[in-house]
């Protein structure tokens, strides 16, 4: 005479006061690519503003003078890149935590604003004309302090960022992947044709033909226009390095590190994906098993659909009777992953046992 196995009961329903440990707070991942990107920008940054002695400076180190490019050109854009990379993840991250589109619209206009005004009182500092003033020369503080207003330059490097910034992240808000694509190509196109195909005017030329000057292109004309030369470059009067047209390009760097930043977050998702399917084919083996550990990254718009792939691969009512103990398993331990994980982290470990035991873990040792 035989007796048959009872079947192992799960538990289908996590209780934290059953815990035997206590959750683990939530661990904020690192993009390892991105940290040495921005890395070496920031090392390329610090070199070319500190070449040891400017009396001597090593070619590439030094701004191209007008026509063409140095390494030292690359560094303001590839900080433009890393603005678009960081700006969808920041912005992805808010939305898997349950934000709506109008708070994330206050904190892209809230810290482009505060980028802004930290570089218009860089700007500004020492919020005093200091010397001679030609114009006054019996110039009081108070004329001093009036002077620094009326000349201090409105645009520049944190000012650009804080343009870009806002910009590029309303635009991955409101925009999908097809249409960023169509943005970036307009911007790139159109501030290529409208710099060598308009006239300029008071130039009686198109702007292909000024290309080779700093001063007499569209560009600089449109920075005299918005800006007047009183608010331009301090080294110029007659154009703006980071002046308002030249930032259309600048956006569209931005929006191309928008674009990497949705590649790579794919990227994670398909590996993810295959992590958690072969977790799920781990789990069809020969019988339930009686220690079980289950990853799942926390991939909100994923799990659901993970669930119910689930159901349905192993779900199916013509297996034998000797394959329910292991398809209510794969089940309750898919359930107890999505109810564990589901706001908690972006990255968890639920550890379920055979005797409706549950844990949370911090790393998969099973993997």
């Amino acid at each position: 005479m035989t007796t048959a196995a009872q079947p192992r009961t799960v538990s289908a329903r996590y209780d934290a006061t059953t815990a035997t440990v206590a959750p683990l707070a939530p661990a904020r991942e690192r993009l390892l690519s991105l940290d040495v990107f921005r890395g070496i920008t920031i090392a390329g940054m610090l070199l070319v503003n500190d070449p040891g002695t400017w009396g001597a400076i090593f070619p590439p180190l030094e701004h191209a003078e007008w026509n063409g490019w140095t390494p030292t050109d690359l560094i303001f854009p590839f900080f433009l890149f890393i603005v678009g990379i960081t700006t969808h993840l920041s912005l992805s991250a808010r939305r898997a935590r349950g934000d709506d589109d109008s708070a994330l619209v206050k904190q892209i206009l809230r810290r482009g604003i505060i980028i802004y005004l930290l570089g218009f009182a860089m700007a500004m500092f020492p919020f005093y004309q200091w010397g001679t003033i030609q114009s006054l020369p019996n110039a009081t503080a108070w004329d001093r302090i009036i002077y620094r207003i009326e000349h201090v330059r409105l645009l520049g490097v944190l000012p650009r960022i804080a343009i870009v910034y806002i910009c590029a992240g309303l635009l991955t808000l409101k925009t999908n992947l097809k249409q960023q694509i169509v943005i970036i190509a307009t911007l790139l196109f159109g501030y290529w044709f409208a710099m060598t195909l308009i006239p300029v005017p008071g130039e009686h030329e198109i702007g292909g033909l000024l290309l080779h000057t700093h001063d007499r292109n569209l560009a600089a004309y449109l920075d005299r226009l918005i800006l007047g030369t009183n608010h331009t470059w301090t080294g110029s009067v007659t154009f703006d390095p980071e002046g308002p047209f030249s930032t259309l390009p600048a956006i569209a760097t931005a929006m191309l590190g928008v674009i990497a930043g949705t590649w790579d977050r794919a990227q994670g998702q398909a590996a993810a994906r295959s992590h958690q399917w072969s977790l799920c084919r781990r789990l069809a083996g020969d019988g339930p098993r009686a220690d079980v550990e289950l990853v799942v990254p926390y991939q909100q718009e994923s799990l659901d659909e993970l669930l119910r792939d689930v159901h349905r691969r192993y779900g199916g009512s013509d297996a034998g009777d000797d394959h329910v103990d292991r398809r209510q398993l794969q089940r309750e331990v898919v359930d107890e992953a999505v109810r564990g994980l589901r706001g908690e982290s972006d990255r968890g470990v639920r550890r379920i046992r055979g005797d409706g035991e549950t844990d949370l873990h911090a790393l998969a040792r099973h993997l």
